[in-house]
């Protein structure tokens, strides 16, 4: 957006050449003193200056400055100017009317200045604001585009987020049960051992039981088998001492006859 005129023209302290400073600048003169004469009205280094910034100048000068200086609104020359003083104007001579025409002319060509002046600046601060609202379109374009991107990486680190911790669970719940497992499996072992630990105490208590038992009953048959043996031998010599009588008998008999 332009900037207003009012505002141009409230920075005309700022601008030594402008139409309202040159006006107050005569009205700040003090009449009461005399006129002096072969003196012209404005001094030299100021008439001079004045002589220089035309219309034609203002406007290059103007936009020179926004070419270098584009936020330098309102201002017609980044170079410091010298000010009005009420000791550089002086009443004019009555006889000197040509001169105040000349100043007329002078304060008329200002007034044309000025207005170009604040034509450039307008169409500056336009074209500036232009190119401003373009830049600042193009950087909104750009955040958006780039808070989108940025979204769209949120959502996915989120999502990567979210299956990092249901693999995490997973492998949890798994080293959990795995947990549960190897302690109930030691369990188990623990009992099986002490279970073969009883075992083979009652096996070697019974295995001695056993073999004391088995040595007596085996003694106690040797020892009957042994009577029996003995039975059975005495038997045999009584057969046979029967087997020499008879044999005997059968001689006697045998004789006697």
């Amino acid at each position: 957006m332009a900037a207003p005129i009012d505002e141009v023209e409230e920075d005309a302290c700022v601008n030594p050449f402008s139409f309202q400073r040159f006006v107050s600048g005569q009205n700040a003169i003090d009449h009461s003193q005399p006129p002096a004469k072969g003196r012209s009205r404005l001094s030299p280094t100021t008439a001079g200056s004045l002589r220089l910034m035309d219309a034609s100048t203002v406007t290059v000068e103007c936009e020179r400055v926004l070419e270098e200086r584009p936020d330098a609104i309102g201002q017609c020359s980044p170079e410091p100017v010298p000010c009005w003083d009420r000791r550089d104007v002086e009443l004019p001579d009555p006889a000197e009317e040509q001169c105040s025409c000349d100043h007329r002319s002078l304060i008329s060509r200002l007034g044309r200045g000025k207005r170009t002046t604040q034509t450039a600046v307008s169409g500056g601060a336009r074209r500036t604001n232009r190119l401003q609202l373009a830049r600042l379109e193009a950087l909104e374009e750009e955040q958006k585009a780039q808070r989108h991107k940025e979204r769209e990486e949120t959502a996915a680190l989120e999502q990567v987020v979210r299956q990092v911790e249901c693999s995490l669970k997973a492998a949890l719940e798994r080293a959990s049960s795995a947990e549960l497992a190897s302690a109930r499996l030691k369990q188990q072992v623990k009992t099986l051992q002490a279970r073969c630990r009883q075992l083979e105490t009652d096996f070697h208590s019974n295995l001695s039981q056993a073999t004391t038992d088995i040595s007596a009953k085996l003694r106690t048959a040797a020892d009957d088998a042994e009577m029996s043996l003995r039975s059975l031998l005495k038997g045999v010599d009584q057969l046979r001492l029967y087997s020499s009588l008879v044999a005997s008998l059968s001689k006697v008999q045998e004789e006697v006859s």
